[in-house]
């Protein structure tokens, strides 16, 4: 829309126009209150034009609180020209108003174009249109802060603009509508045209909203004046109103539509309800331009969400210290005691639904769910116990925040039938298990964790009552409450949520059913994924990014992590691919958990280096390399050999880590790789590795030597008896020196691990003449494994061990 009332000239004609005549009323006054009324109805109609069509053409209804056909999330107000949906971005702002265009001509006009609506047309060839006002940018070659030459290392060298000082007051107005780059020959022909990736502006134009502590919905505490605030970070959003519902059933219609109020220093959109609110439910509608399809009208949920209603649908009103959260006993309850070092955790990953769903022991309508978790009496809980005696410190939980994958109301489990379809028959082959599998996986209730959809709020599919927003949250603290009980620390997965691949995908197809998940790309369209270097989303973790590097998003994840230390009392977080994020982010996370928790909370990483930000080409990452010192751990992936077996995790340094129904001979696999496939263990061949495992758990706790606190310490004290290139690829064997180390227990701890099929002997001439024996574990009556006291052998005299075939062993000498 071209208005001419908005050239800033005719604005200082009405204005000289209006202090004529007030001098002619011989009235200074009126002259500064005619310039002021001006400017004020100057700013009016730049807001209206930044508001574009949406408000023009029609306002937010309760109309669209309410549509639940496929697809009403959203829809277009105004849609982009046909030339304009396939536009790329592949210049960058670089900060508020500098950018830079890697692909351009030097010498060429470059222009900034906006429209309120989106209706730019720049073809190459042609000349622009479509746009409301047009900047000519201006060359800069100053050298840029060494922060932000290394942000943006990766897109290369190119040309650098920035917007006249002028029209920088502008930019928050201009961020809002669409904006693209134009470069044109002498007689104003095209000669190519992009749009600008614009996170890096957002985070200086509203770098005041990282402190902004109250985002989301937030009741006010019992004690003070009732009330409710709703705080959304939408900058580039036109217009955001607010939905309310008497509760949180999909078929009870909006009662309000609230306007929202924006701040412009925060780019935060706001409102106060002077009542409490608790036990309703809300949602948002935004209107905001998306680069490649035009002014979209919005219907989400708060990415701050506390809680939801079953599917994610609305976002629960409440407070986490209301009575009706918390389960008997929550306030008095406490974690167990710190451990004396992070060495010390050994660690039972667990699925939430595969821990009970099978589970006779466990009343019907708790199988599968966090209530399971408090039949202190169940078999399940039984064998937490077990481990828990047996030295197992930690239980990680996956996946317990907000996922997209299961229906959290009537989801399927395969019966046997469609399992036999799925498996091959006796002798014979099946067809590709994956196909079976993805046929019902729309409505199967496994949940892989990979698709966080809300990073704040617990899954509801676990819960009794998905429906209601307080009852997942009170069963969930209920299962940490039972856990806690049992001297078992609580950790969860969270790194799957913001760190890499969330089902919060990018996206904005107002086709049906299609990107109602991407919450966060729907209320900031690019801001909080990562883009290549021609604005399309990096995929190279397996799914949509998360550009963790901008400050609102590393915001979003410290937020949630925070709420789940804080109010669910988790002691520790596991993150997947955290080599994806910067090392800053992942301290800043551990120095905000560990103060909202008032104790250490640990951080356990993926730390890989690959892909689009490999070796740290984008930022420092939080990769293995970059991690030493900062007392953030990370998964070895590092040993030519590298065995997966329970023992060699047992026994290793630093903290150990399994998977639940590993030592149950649980499986997962479904591959036609093996020539046995599919063999189903029987129970004596279940309880035989169980209580191996136990003995693993017994032995690692009885010495230090398997904890070691540094690598100095490491470094010191162990010896591989075959160190690489001369080890044997089914043997490992090394040699812990105990002296001087209190909580060592003996002074010499041999280990060994044969995984061949025959018997092996490892020399060791160092030890010869010491008197190791079979470690008391091993050597008992009751032992879980046999083997190692009726083969294995120590031969003092030779210094020579005697590892039988298939078999881990401990010797220990005084």
């Amino acid at each position: 829309m071209n208005l001419p009332m908005l050239n800033p000239r005719f604005i200082r004609l009405n204005c000289a126009f209006a202090c004529k005549l007030a001098w002619k009323l011989a009235c200074r006054l009126a002259c500064r209150l005619a310039c002021k009324l001006t400017f004020g109805l100057s700013q009016a109609l730049l807001w209206v034009a930044a508001s574009g069509a949406a408000s023009a053409q029609a306002a937010p209804s309760l109309g669209d609180c309410n549509a639940s056909a496929p697809g009403s999330h959203a829809s277009v107000l105004v849609a982009v020209p046909e030339a304009s949906r396939t536009m790329d971005a592949s210049a960058f702002w670089l900060d508020a108003a500098r950018l830079r265009w890697p692909q351009a001509d030097v010498a060429a006009r470059t222009r900034l174009l906006y429209s309120a609506s989106g209706q730019v047309q720049a073809v190459a060839g042609g000349a622009a249109s479509g746009f409301d006002e047009a900047f000519t940018l201006q060359r800069f070659a100053l050298r840029l802060p060494a922060r932000t030459e290394q942000a943006f290392a990766w897109v290369g060298p190119g040309p650098q603009w920035a917007v006249p000082p002028a029209a920088q007051h502008r930019l928050r107005t201009l961020h809002r509508g669409q904006l693209v780059l134009v470069q044109e020959d002498t007689d104003g022909q095209l000669l190519r045209s992009t749009a600008v990736q614009h996170a890096a502006a957002l985070d200086a134009l509203y770098r005041a909203a990282q402190n902004v502590d109250d985002l989301g919905i937030q009741v006010a505490p019992a004690t003070r004046t009732p009330g409710t605030r709703f705080k959304l970070w939408a900058p580039t959003a036109q217009n955001v109103a607010l939905c309310l519902y008497a509760d949180g059933m999909a078929s009870t219609p909006a009662v309000a539509l609230q306007t929202m109020l924006r701040d412009n220093a925060t780019g935060v959109w706001h409102r106060h309800e002077r009542a409490d609110l608790s036990g309703q439910a809300a949602t948002y509608v935004v209107d905001v331009f998306v680069r490649g399809v035009g002014l979209v009208r919005q219907r989400v949920t708060d990415p701050y969400s506390l809680s939801l209603n079953t599917g994610s649908q609305r976002s629960w009103i409440g407070r986490l210290d209301a009575p009706d959260t918390q389960p008997a006993g929550w306030r008095q309850s406490r974690r167990p005691a710190l451990l004396r070092a992070a060495t010390d955790m050994a660690i039972y990953e667990l699925q939430v639904r595969d821990f009970s769903v099978s589970d006779t022991s466990v009343q019907a309508a708790w199988r599968g769910k966090y209530l399971a978790f408090t039949e202190t009496q169940s078999d399940g809980m039984g064998h937490l116990l077990a481990l828990a005696q047996a030295g197992i410190t930690d239980i990680h939980l996956r996946p317990v925040f907000a996922q997209a994958t299961a229906p959290e109301a009537g989801c399927t489990t395969p019966d046997a039938d469609v399992m036999a379809a799925v498996l091959p028959a006796e002798g014979g082959a099946a067809e590709t298990p994956h196909a079976q599998v993805l046929a019902a996986a729309a409505t199967d209730c496994s949940n892989s964790d990979h698709d966080p959809w809300h990073f704040a709020a617990p899954e509801g599919s676990y819960a009794s009552d998905a429906q209601d927003g307080a009852v997942r949250v009170r069963e969930f603290r209920a299962m940490v409450q039972a856990l806690h009980a049992a001297e078992l620390r609580v950790g969860m997965g969270l790194g799957t949520s913001v760190a890499h691949h969330p089902a919060t995908v990018s996206g904005q197809s107002v086709h049906p059913m299609q990107s109602v998940q991407s919450v966060m790309d729907r209320i900031v369209p690019g801001y909080y994924q990562r883009l290549n270097a021609q604005g399309v989303v990096e995929r190279d973790t397996c799914c949509d990014n998360t550009a963790t590097e901008h400050a609102m998003t590393t915001k979003l994840l410290i937020d949630s992590a925070v709420v789940w230390a804080r109010d669910y009392r988790i002691d520790s977080f596991r993150f997947d691919l955290v080599g994806h994020q910067p090392r800053a982010a992942l301290q800043r996370l551990q120095t905000a958990v560990d103060r909202a928790a008032g104790r250490r909370v640990q951080l356990i990483d993926e730390g890989g280096n690959f892909s689009a930000v490999r070796d740290s080409k984008r930022f420092a990452q939080a990769s293995q390399l970059n991690l030493s010192g900062t007392g953030i751990t990370t998964f070895s992936d590092r040993a030519r050999v590298q065995l997966l077996a329970l023992a060699t995790t047992a026994f290793s340094q630093g903290m150990t880590y399994f998977h639940a129904g590993s030592d149950l001979l649980r499986s997962e696999s479904l591959d036609q790789t093996l020539q046995e496939a599919h063999i189903t263990p029987g129970e004596a061949e279940i309880q035989f590795v169980q209580a191996g495992f136990l003995d693993l758990l017994r032995m690692r706790a009885s010495s230090r030597l398997f904890r070691l606190d540094t690598s100095a310490q490491i470094r010191q004290r162990l010896r591989f008896i075959e160190p690489w290139p001369k080890q044997r690829g089914n043997l490992v064997a090394a040699h812990l020196d105990g002296r001087g180390l209190q909580g060592a227990g003996w002074r010499d701890v041999v280990y060994a691990i044969n995984t061949g099929t025959e018997a092996a002997d490892v020399a060791m001439p160092a030890l010869r003449g010491r008197a190791l024996r079979l470690h008391p574990v091993q050597a008992a009556a009751t032992a879980g494994d046999p083997r190692p006291a009726a083969e294995s052998r120590w031969d003092a005299g030779t210094g020579s061990l005697r590892v039988p075939a298939r078999t881990a062993l401990v010797y220990v000498a005084d």
